[in-house]
């Protein structure tokens, strides 16, 4: 989707076949599993990442972004955006599907000791219970405002 809207091609870096030289300007996007963007590292050692999206289950709440920067000790030359996304236990497995159960077990207890459940706590227990998807191109303004200031 950001691909269509920026006009500029999308790859996987699971299928590097050497379409992205070595050294060249990306914008790196991926999920965020335990707090870290899968596929980053590997990403960053591989190119100059001029903006990094992580993509979660949680609503935005402001710190994501600081968050993200934070733990990928990015530059100040990266953006950092967060993009809520979705979730399909039935996408997930092995370790990644035993640890999202063990995560909606978790949450679940925490919650049910609550009595000040944000909105944010919850919608992100019904994603890991129901799946769903709060994928929304109006996400993307942000992202795409500042990849045309960079132009």
């Amino acid at each position: 989707m950001l691909s269509d809207k920026l006009n500029i091609p999308a790859y996987h870096i699971a299928e590097d076949d050497g379409s992205v030289p070595a050294g060249a300007e990306v914008i790196y996007m991926g999920w965020i599993c335990a707090g870290g963007i899968k596929g980053y590292e590997k990403a960053a050692k591989r190119y100059q990442i001029r903006a990094l999206c992580g993509v979660g289950l949680a609503a935005d709440n402001g710190n994501q972004v600081d968050e993200l920067a934070k733990r990928h000790r990015v530059s100040e030359s990266t953006e950092v955006f967060y993009l809520q996304g979705g979730f399909d236990m039935g996408r997930l497995s092995g370790v990644y599907k035993l640890m999202m159960k063990v995560m909606r077990d978790v949450v679940r207890r925490s919650i049910s000791k609550k009595d000040d459940v944000t909105e944010e706590e919850q919608i992100a227990y019904e994603l890991m219970c129901k799946g769903g998807s709060y994928v929304d191109e109006e996400k993307l303004i942000q992202i795409q405002e500042w990849f045309h200031a960079q132009m």
